[in-house]
């Protein structure tokens, strides 16, 4: 599993350098399935790298509301109250 998930992991990272969205929305799509890929199987320290880096190619407030949504519907609250209060509210 964690050879796959390696494998799927650089897979999603030339794909988001290499894909050219010609609309945010196209995007913001890609990073967010990359976000939901880091957040099943990867772990926080890739989760906060790939944030890190959408947010030099989308919109930095709607990619971390973004992350906040996917984190409720994974049923990871805490962290997303963390991440809600911490980049969002704060800001």
């Amino acid at each position: 599993m964690v050879r796959s998930a390696s494998l799927l992991n650089s897979v999603a990272d030339i794909l988001v350098w290499s894909v050219r969205c010609s609309e945010e929305q196209e995007c913001m799509n890609v990073w967010t399935a990359y976000l939901n890929f880091e957040i099943s199987y990867g772990t926080q320290s890739r989760v906060d790298e790939v944030l890190r880096r959408a947010q030099l190619k989308v919109d930095p407030v709607a990619i971390q509301r973004r992350l906040c949504d996917i984190y409720a519907r994974s049923g990871k609250f805490d962290v997303r109250e963390r991440l809600f209060f911490r980049r969002v509210c704060c800001c």
